[in-house]
């Protein structure tokens, strides 16, 4: 999943859930945070917990941006990129 998606997935969210999905700010940095340092099958609660705090976002919501940007097939997550600018070709003739 990339930013692009997230934010279409984050715009149709019910944000009064109680595992509505955090705001895309704080997603790009969980998202990274969780590739840096976790593998999907080996996430215990104690690291879901301590994550959750630091971002203070709740477990429910935690999990499902887990959910969103794991790569099962890989066993790893993967961070949400921002689409990146592509730049003008210059012509050096």
């Amino acid at each position: 999943m990339n930013y692009r998606e997230y934010l279409k997935r984050y715009r149709n969210d019910s944000h009064r859930r109680h595992d509505a999905l955090p705001e895309p700010g704080k997603a790009v940095l969980i998202a990274a945070e969780l590739s840096r340092r976790y593998a999907p099958d080996q996430i215990t609660i104690r690291s879901r917990v301590r994550l959750a705090q630091w971002f203070n976002i709740s477990i429910p919501a935690l999990i499902r941006l887990e959910h969103l940007v794991a790569n099962y097939h890989y066993h790893k997550f993967c961070p949400l990129k921002q689409a990146t600018i592509s730049l003008p070709k210059v012509d050096n003739r």
